[in-house]
């Protein structure tokens, strides 16, 4: 079995059932190989066989004694693991020539990993539920399964159905055969039997989600399918076996359960059940079905009009119950009046149940996506409970009345956790349990582009259910009868996936036409007037290709950067600025031969912006401007330096050379962290601005830290904030106090830029090389002190490679210098000698 089973779990059952009580010696009795008498088999042997990992069912008396000798013998595996790995150490060590690869940071097992050793015996991590306590018996009821606690873990909704019927005495009114017809499966939720094992699933989820440790939870409830089914009946087990006289056992322990509210909805359930199952058996002896036409004309009931008619209808053979429905109402409740960040939501794990159901779906995810709404605490809470692969499992949907829910809920996940962007790219993600869906997918393809050179590029065939799951938010925003509003957070979805350059997501978009997608997106006339989404738009374009070449080259031959050009005269300053986000990223791309430099023009594309952007108001889109400027520079270092030495030669200007090379670095000047240096949050300056935000889904809530970008920017004061205004004025005007004025470096380099810039701007014509230093001393003498920071920071970076380079010549210089001293000394000391030599000759 072991053999077979490999590292997985091995269930062990043991229902010692008229069988002697474990021995004090760590002993449990077994048949013989006849089934003739009963012989003791030590736990120390049995774990042995069963190794590890297993899980160990007891149900006999004194069952808790079991479990306590099978972890003294777990240890003594340990410790003879231990003694055994000592001694390998030490006969490899005597042995081997270099000795063990081992040190004394290594842990025991990594040393007898790297030993090659037996790896150490883990029994005391096996799994155990015991039916009693070490002092008990089990139960002797003769109208219980003499094996109760065995029937709690197979078949609990019979066993509870039982339970319930012999402590509410109405037992009698049903047939002795009632367990065997109650009608459905087990795994149809629209039958009678189906629907109770949903609703056993549901309160015995959040039971445990609100009862245990959240590590024990998903270690016992999340983590393995068959794990958490069985536990599910042990939390049923506790509270029948208690009513019974017995207190079970686990390990690990687990927190009593028996006294749950929840259980009175499981009793609550099965009442209703029950009379609905009562309703079925009855027979109607009292009413004869027929026509009511008939019934009407018949002279036998000339006063007709005294029978209720109403009556005389047959059942519903399925009568749903409602436990779901109140659930979720209650959820909704809590919602409006009960947030509380301390604590989750009881009815959480309901509400991922009722995702199952088609029929409430839509309801729950507004609700999911409400309470995601709240903040990151309440993205967590989901997390923990197991919402991911619901939600995944949901994009193969094709219900367009799910498709914003989806979306939201997706944007907020993302923005809690971006790394689970992988799992929209595994095919077919992994089914948490059987969606009900009556529709089916359509092949869907994106929309013809305007040039023909482009539409082999996007021509995609997009198969919702056997695909990956990105092609949810693709299909969205692909899709012209979607509202631009509702294309935001799919947007926004999109750019996430390309977080920290994700190289998967950028190969498959770029594959799958992404960049004409979203400039079509961008040329739209309704697309115009949304600025979240041409935001959002922006930044998803300049994370597809940053670092990234093919995304790049797909950029250059659709002339995707003159749509984004565009971008930079739209009212909106976060549109301008995600527009020279895009740029920069577009300008970042290094490729070894830099032949998109000489392929994009970068002269030219570079042109607007920097000449134009620079006198916006907007600081935001001067800082993004920096940011991406300074990949440019560092791509022309050498000829902006060349630049410099001129105008220094030119003016007069002497650079100074007490700046330490070790201030920036060797090949990147990272002016975005100047910016973060001066911002708390740490956040971007395209992030910085859209901080605080009303989300579109809100209604009703308070504002919260919701994602930056999904919801609309608000430009409010805060009440707080004009409450200690008199406490800002004093900081103000003691940091005013002690302003002694600019430094003196600070003044020698604004005395700098004003030559410079007066000598150039009086050009009548000027280099694209030339505009661009105009823009960046014009930006380093900002008046607004983070800008002002960066652009000195690039400027004085070029004045280092300047300098560099001017000590470089002067060194050439002198080098010449000595060598022509040389040659010339060389060429005297060769006429003198020549001149004796003739004489002497002579």
């Amino acid at each position: 079995m072991r053999r077979n089973a490999k590292d997985e779990r091995v269930l062990f059952h043991y229902n010692g059932h008229g069988v002697p009580r474990p021995t004090q010696n760590g002993e449990i009795w077994v048949f013989n190989k006849n089934f003739t008498q009963y012989i003791p088999l030590s736990l120390y042997d049995l774990q042995l066989c069963m190794e590890f990992p297993s899980i160990y069912v007891w149900d006999c008396s004194s069952a808790e004694t079991i479990v306590n000798w099978f972890m003294r013998f777990a240890k003594d595996h340990e410790d003879d693991w231990h003694k055994k790995l000592l001694a390998h150490q030490e006969a490899v060590a005597s042995t081997s020539i270099s000795g063990a690869r081992i040190n004394s940071h290594m842990t025991a097992d990594q040393q007898a990993e790297s030993l090659k050793f037996q790896r150490r015996p883990k029994f005391r991590e096996c799994i155990h539920l015991a039916a009693c306590r070490e002092d008990e018996r089990l139960p002797t009821n003769a109208e219980l399964p003499a094996d109760l606690f065995t029937s709690c873990l197979t078949t609990p909704i019979h066993t509870s159905i039982l339970w319930y019927l012999i402590k509410s005495g109405r037992k009698n009114q049903f047939p002795p055969n009632l367990l065997e017809e109650i009608p459905g499966q087990l795994n149809d939720r629209r039958t009678i039997l189906g629907e109770l094992n949903w609703i056993f699933t549901a309160i015995t989820d959040t039971i445990a989600w609100n009862a245990l440790p959240r590590d024990d939870f998903q270690r016992l409830f999340r983590q393995d399918l068959l794990l958490a089914s069985l536990f599910r009946s042990f939390l049923l087990a506790e509270r029948v076996m208690s009513a019974n006289g017995c207190n079970v056992v686990s390990s690990p322990s687990l927190p009593s359960t028996a006294d749950h509210p929840l259980w009175d909805s499981w009793d609550y359930t099965l009442d209703l059940t029950l009379n609905h199952i009562h309703n079925l058996l009855t027979p109607k002896l009292n009413f004869q079905v027929i026509g009511r036409d008939l019934l009407a004309k018949s002279s036998v009931c000339s006063l007709n009009t005294l029978i209720d008619l109403s009556g005389i209808t047959g059942e519903q053979d399925v009568q749903h119950n409602w436990f779901f429905i109140e659930q979720l109402k209650a959820f909704e409740v809590w919602l409006e009046y009960g947030v509380n960040k301390q604590s989750s939501p009881e009815q959480l794990p309901i509400v991922l149940q009722v995702l199952l159901s088609q029929a409430h779906r839509q309801r729950a995810l507004e609700l999911l996506a409400r309470f995601l709404d709240l903040g990151q605490w309440a993205v967590g809470y989901s997390l923990s409970v197991g919402i991911f692969p619901y939600v995944l499992k949901l994009l193969q949907s094709t219900s367009r009345e799910l498709r914003s829910w989806l979306a939201f809920i997706w944007a907020k996940i993302l923005a809690v956790d971006p790394s689970v962007q992988s799992e929209l790219f595994k095919e077919n993600g992994d089914e948490p349990a059987r969606l009900e869906s009556s529709t089916r997918s359509k092949p869907v393809q994106l929309r013809t582009p305007k040039n023909e050179s482009a539409h082999k590029l996007t021509l995609i065939n997009l198969n919702v259910i056997h695909s990956f799951s990105y092609h949810f938010f693709v299909t969205i925003l692909n899709d012209p009868d979607t509202s631009p509003r509702q294309k935001i957070v799919v947007a926004f979805v999109l750019a996430t996936l390309f977080h920290n350059n994700y190289r998967i997501a950028q190969e498959n978009l770029t594959k799958k036409g992404y960049v004409n997608l979203c400039t079509e997106l961008l040329s739209e006339n309704q697309a115009k007037d949304c600025r979240l989404l041409k935001l959002w738009i922006l930044i998803g374009l300049g994370r597809l290709w940053a670092d990234y070449d093919p995304a790049r080259w797909q950029a250059v031959r659709l002339v995707a950067y003159a749509k984004v050009l565009k971008e930079l005269d739209d009212n909106a300053p976060e549109v301008r600025a995600a527009a020279v986000y895009a740029l920069g990223c577009l300008v970042k791309n290094r490729s070894e031969t830099n032949e998109h430099a000489s392929t994009v023009h970068l002269l030219q594309l570079l042109n607007y912006p920097v000449t134009h952007i620079i006198d916006y108001g907007s600081v935001l889109v001067r800082e993004e401007l920096l940011i991406a400027l300074q990949w440019y520079i560092i791509d022309f270092e050498q000829r902006f330096a060349k630049l410099l030495w001129d105008l220094t030669e030119t003016l007069g200007i002497e650079l100074v050379t007490d700046v330490h090379e070790d201030q920036f670095e060797h090949n990147v000047v990272d002016v975005a962290a100047t910016l973060s240096n001066n911002d708390t949050s740490g956040r971007s300056p395209l992030q910085t601005s859209a901080l605080r935000k009303t989300s579109i889904y809100r209604g009703r809530q308070k504002t919260s830290d919701s994602i930056m970008g999904i919801e609309e920017v608000v430009t409010m004061t805060d009440p707080a904030d004009r409450n200690s205004l008199s406490s800002s004025i004093s900081q103000v005007l003691s940091v005013v106090s002690t302003y002694s004025g600019p430094s003196e470096s600070d003044l020698s380099f604004r005395e700098r830029a004003n030559k410079q810039l007066a000598y150039l701007e009086s050009k009548n014509f000027k280099e694209p090389l030339e505009r661009t230093w105009v823009a960046l001393l014009k930006l380093a003498l900002d008046p607004v002190e983070k800008v002002a920071r960066m652009a000195q920071k690039l400027v004085r970076r070029v004045e280092m490679t300047a300098v560099d380079l001017q000590n470089s010549a002067s060194a050439l210089t002198e080098k010449i210098e000595s060598v022509s001293s040389f040659a010339h000394v060389s060429l005297c000391v060769y006429l003198v000698v020549y001149s004796f030599a003739s004489t002497w000759v002579a």
